[in-house]
């Protein structure tokens, strides 16, 4: 696992450095304008991006063929590319938390506004890949936004509904962002496992 993780990283550095100073950008954009959303958004992208171009690179180059051949799992192919956007998302989130704590000074802002979009990145994320794996990046990239789409009108529709019962708590908000967004990551990660184990490279 940590093999193909160094693998990923020397493949996408030039992409790696580019998002990185997007995510600079965008969060001196979010603490200048006292806009998050900034911040979330370019979050979101890196988040869900990074793997799906690890991806793009590996089948430019036929590299699932000689993965299976070299007898590397299912399991290791698909969930490297999990523990490659987990890291992203810790990343973008420690950037979108200082951004949250600068911000949120002159704010009415609590936890839940860091956790949920924190939360959406999981989830978005999840999403992605099993589409990724099983249809591939070109064809996949239509369906992607749609899903996007549809994850976050069902996440909406989800806080909305989880606001209206705990009567705005805190505390159940929180419950429900982190329970869906793991539950989510690991129905996905169990689905792209069985697509790799099954996919003729």
């Amino acid at each position: 696992m940590k093999g193909l993780l160094r693998k990923d990283l020397y493949n996408i550095r030039k992409q790696l450095l580019w998002y990185l100073s997007m995510l600079v950008v965008f969060f001196i954009l979010a603490v200048a304008l006292d806009n998050l959303s900034f911040s979330v958004s370019i979050s979101i992208l890196i988040s869900t991006s990074v793997p799906v171009t690890a991806i793009a690179y590996e089948e430019k180059e036929n590299w699932q063929k000689f993965a299976v051949a070299g007898g590397l799992s299912a399991k290791e192919i698909s969930g490297e590319k999990y523990l490659l956007g987990l890291i992203c998302c810790a990343v973008s989130s420690a950037v979108f938390g200082t951004a949250f704590l600068i911000v949120g000074r002159g704010q009415n802002l609590n936890f839940s506004d860091f956790l949920i979009p924190v939360c959406m990145q999981i989830l978005v994320l999840s999403a992605n890949l099993p589409i990724v794996f099983r249809y591939g990046v070109e064809k996949g990239r239509v369906i992607i936004i749609g899903v996007i789409v549809a994850v976050l009108v069902a996440w909406i529709g989800i806080m909305t509904f989880s606001e209206k019962i705990s009567g705005n708590s805190g505390a159940i908000v929180w419950i429900v962002s982190t329970a869906v967004s793991v539950l989510s990551l690991i129905l996905s990660m169990h689905i792209s496992e069985r697509i790799c184990s099954k996919k003729e490279y």
